[in-house]
């Protein structure tokens, strides 16, 4: 079992409500602590603050270590059978295993002997016994053996240190948080046994007579009802142990199998109710035909490799046992899939006579040449095939391929360093678990994708607009930092079991990853398509987590290049589906877009409440990105609401949150300098132009010159030369503006938006007739999507002197504060 811990009682750095220890070693004989410690009470050094729990062995505190400032979890150990000789063994013993460095046990900080008695400190771990961890819901095989290959990797580590365990059991492996596995509560049932000499293995008695105890599995079958004075858990002992003799390290490989084989079998193979009738079953031998283990308890199958090596674990014979817990363990260590062959196996592609074969050639250790990963994405090939597209279509585009080539390098540099970072704490310092391993690198797998696409999109363009507009692409490839977030990785829901399963859902989100990639690019009639079939095809596979990835990008593909009335009802379902799956930045993202949608709808009727659950979902993220993306969103919708100083405001904040997260020169952090210039037009042009000259300049050095996002910013000063009084200015440069954009077209609220801010400028500069017809395609834009907006053009239309007047004056009146 597990504790709830309070919240903390002085100030710290955990979190309330982790979990703790579980309390080893039922059915100890052994007296009571003398007292019950309450919250201030100190042992040693230590101020107690919190009871976490109580078992055989001790009561287990949550205490507060003042010389190190931190807080730890302090067992007081029952007393040994009444005398200083026995605490005194008991003391050694733990001051021993405090020397036992691994991470896949338990750290042990100190230990002493009080008038309380022995006490030791350990550290204080948040998570769950395996026990309960198997309750929470059906595990696969592949997580089942991942957990217990962790855990016996700390066994090993302690056996040759010269420890064994004495109590190995699920209940005694705890899975933490993050995905981590430790063992618990190593050796000390050795000095609460009957005294023997030091040197010689742990012994068991059995008085039958004692208190009973049980171990119930995941779904509540009750393994051993009545135990004695025995040194360990009866449910997993050795024969040997149970028949009243000494074990030694290959009995803990019987406890070790026998718990393996109750986490994917949830029954136990010596059968019986009772301990004498399991000591009966065990006195004859167990026969187990390998048959009996093909699937688990939830019907998946279990590779053979794995049946026969718990089969030999369970041998009654320790001599028929595996030679060290070393040897069982490599037996359970699975074959390389995709992302493991990644980490540990270079491999070449042979072709010949029209046949290909994948030859893998193991390396010298794991992570040895993590470039070796990224090899195939963008290597000299790949660069030459770059630079040739930017040498075809002529100087228009020659002067974004530096900056092109150099994001490229920057981004496969902290690619690799990420792998090797993930691989390395995986496979040589063992202090991350595999299956965190595997989550890291479907997230590293997919931003290789995205970079893999962008490379494909530059070197196919097939004129110089083309590739014009997809020189965003390097830019805009999605963060690394998500791969480091552990705890977001391990939220995650799992994968279905089922092979075909999992292959439909990485197809789907190879096209979402496409979509996407469209999105950034403007190509939106094709992304529409498939983010539409990547869509249907989730809803068929019923895996929330794709489902709601799926909605996501079509909606904001409709945002972007549809229809902003289709992409609110995507989205409005994207949040619902996300939320469910557990997706918190995907529901963040969705109700972001929500705000964009409503915004160039001139929706503003729900805003309110539009924006505080978009600032909640947001909030429950805790990713920057999205922050960024939610205040620029809340300053454009404020200052179409008609209220500029708020959107002023926000405009500010998510400036300063985008340069945070993205750094100063981000394409992202030049939108939201845009953004600032837009708002500031009207009532501030020095600060106007400022912003826009920050926003091309941002953008001249990463997209080029002749890029939409160039052409917004050059909008921007198109506008502000026609506040200026330079009308004549203003209409050649919007007239550039929408030039470019007929042959590379944009949104429709774009399109609208520079011709009527080019419609403005020709009737200032007196080109009436010209105006007219400007202002008329500006209306007939957003005649679907925002009728209100439409409206209001056409009522330029009737008289436009008397419109901007209007405008003006309502624009002097002060907005209210955020």
């Amino acid at each position: 079992m597990s504790y709830d811990l309070p919240t903390k009682e002085i100030p710290d750095d955990e979190t309330a409500g982790p979990r703790a220890h579980e309390i080893s070693g039922p059915a100890l004989v052994a007296e009571e602590p003398e007292t019950e410690l309450g919250q201030g009470d100190s042992v040693g050094r230590y101020s107690v603050l919190s009871c976490l729990g109580r078992g055989g062995m001790g009561v287990v505190y949550k205490a507060y270590d003042p010389q190190l400032d931190r807080n730890v979890a302090l067992k007081l150990l029952r007393r040994g059978r009444g005398s200083m000789k026995a605490d005194l063994r008991l003391l050694r013993e733990a001051k021993t295993l405090a020397k036992l460095k691994h991470p896949n046990v338990v750290a042990v900080y100190d230990a002493g002997l009080t008038h309380h008695g022995v006490f030791i400190a350990m550290e204080l771990l948040s998570g769950q016994p395996v026990n309960e961890w198997l309750a929470e819901r059906k595990r696969s095989v592949q997580e089942v053996l991942e957990v217990f290959r962790a855990a016996g990797r700390g066994l090993v580590a302690a056996h040759d240190a010269g420890f064994v365990h004495r109590d190995f059991k699920p209940s005694n492996v705890l899975v933490e948080d993050d995905g981590s596995v430790r063992v618990l509560d190593f050796g000390l049932a050795h000095a609460l046994g009957e005294p023997g000499p030091d040197d010689e293995p742990f012994g068991v008695t059995f008085e039958p007579d004692q208190v009973g105890v049980e171990y119930r599995s995941p779904s509540g079958r009750v393994y051993i009802t009545e135990a004695g004075t025995l040194v360990g858990t009866p449910a997993f002992m050795a024969p040997e142990q149970l028949l009243g003799e000494r074990g030694d390290r290959r009995s803990e490989q019987f406890a070790f199998a026998m718990s393996l084989y109750v986490a994917l079998y949830d029954r136990s193979p010596a059968g019986g109710e009772t301990y004498e009738e399991r000591r009966a079953t065990l006195a004859k031998g167990l026969r187990i035909p390998e048959r009996d283990l093909e699937h688990s308890a939830h019907g998946e199958r279990v590779p053979p490799r794995i049946r026969r090596a718990i089969l030999r674990g369970l041998a009654d014979d320790p001599r028929a046992r595996f030679v060290s817990m070393a040897e069982l363990l490599a037996q359970l260590e699975k074959p390389p899939r995709r992302a493991r062959r990644l980490a540990i196996a270079g491999f070449t592609l042979l072709t010949g006579f029209g046949v290909g074969a994948l030859v893998f050639e193991p390396q010298p250790e794991p992570c040895s040449d993590p470039q070796a990963v990224l090899e195939g994405t963008w290597g000299p090939s790949d660069r030459s095939r770059v630079e040739d597209a930017f040498g075809t279509h002529g100087a228009s585009v020659a002067s974004s391929l530096p900056h092109v080539r150099e994001r490229f390098d920057d981004y496969a540099t902290a690619w690799v360093d990420m792998y090797e970072e993930s691989c390395r704490a995986t496979f040589v310092d063992r202090r991350q678990s595999e299956l965190l391993f595997d989550r890291r690198m479907r997230c590293l797998e997919r931003r290789r994708n995205r970079m893999r696409q962008a490379i494909d999109a530059l070197a196919s363009a097939e004129s110089p607009n083309a590739l014009t507009q997809r020189t965003i692409l390097p830019f805009k490839l999605p963060q690394l930092d998500a791969c480091a977030e552990l705890d977001q990785l391990m939220a995650e829901q799992p994968l279905p079991d089922d092979e075909g399963q999992r292959q439909r859902i990485d197809g789907i989100r190879q096209r979402i990853d496409e979509a996407d990639t469209l999105h950034d690019a403007g190509e939106f009639a094709r992304g529409l398509e498939l983010a539409t079939e990547a869509v249907s095809e989730a809803r068929e596979v019923r895996y929330l987590p794709v489902l709601g990835e799926a909605l996501g990008s079509l909606g904001r593909l409709q945002a972007s290049g549809a229809s902003a009335r289709d992409a609110q009802a995507t989205l409005e379902e994207a949040v619902l589906v996300a939320s469910e799956a557990g997706d918190v930045r995907g529901a963040a993202a969705a109700w972001t877009w929500l705000l964009y949608c409503a915004t160039i709808q001139n929706r503003f009727d729900g805003a309110t409440t539009l924006e505080l659950a978009a600032r909640a979902a947001v909030a429950q993220s805790g990713d920057d990105e999205v922050r960024g993306w939610l205040l620029n969103n809340l300053g454009v919708l404020y200052n179409e609401k008609g209220e500029p100083d708020v959107g002023l405001a926000y405009l500010r904040r998510a400036l300063t949150a985008k340069v945070e997260a993205l750094g100063p020169n981000h394409v992202d952090v030049a939108i939201s300098w845009y953004n600032l210039g837009s708002v500031q037009v009207d009532v501030d042009a020095a600060a106007a132009l400022d912003a826009f000259e920050h926003a091309r300049t941002i953008f001249r050095t990463t997209v080029g010159d002749g890029h939409p996002m160039t052409l917004y910013a050059t909008t921007g000063l198109c506008r502000v030369e026609h506040i200026r009084g330079r009308a004549e200015v203003a209409v050649e440069l919007c007239s550039e503006v929408l030039s470019r954009f007929e042959t590379a077209p944009t949104s429709a609220w774009w399109m609208s938006h520079v011709s009527f801010t080019l419609a403005r400028a020709q009737w200032d500069a007196g080109m009436h007739e010209a105006a007219r017809r400007s202002a008329e395609r500006a209306r007939d834009y957003l005649l679907e999507d925002n009728p209100t907006a439409a409206e209001g053009i056409a009522s330029w239309l009737e008289d436009p002197e008397a419109h901007d007047r209007r405008e003006r004056e309502a624009s002097a009146r002060p907005g209210a504060a955020p």
